[in-house]
């Protein structure tokens, strides 16, 4: 595979995940991390707000399923 045909940006991205990855098995393994109340909250919310964005979508996209079907309905009628 020659290098102009692949994408512009794969050397570079190639580059960042290495990079990542480096910086990862350089960091201890065990963080000792502390996840305060407030953390389960946001996780809420976030979890609210992407059902309700997935139903206000999918609801958005049937309305225009129907509308563009109505019209070739009326379009196929006649009216």
């Amino acid at each position: 595979m020659s290098q102009q045909s692949l994408a512009p940006g794969f050397f570079r991205t190639v580059r960042v995940l290495c990079l990542l990855l480096a910086v990862s098995l350089a960091l201890p393994a065990r963080a000792h991390a502390y996840i305060d109340p407030q953390s389960g909250s946001i996780l809420f919310q976030v979890f609210v707000a992407a059902i309700l964005g997935a139903v206000f979508t999918l609801s958005r996209w049937w309305a225009s399923v129907f509308r563009r079907a109505r019209a070739l309905v009326a379009r196929v009628v006649g009216r």
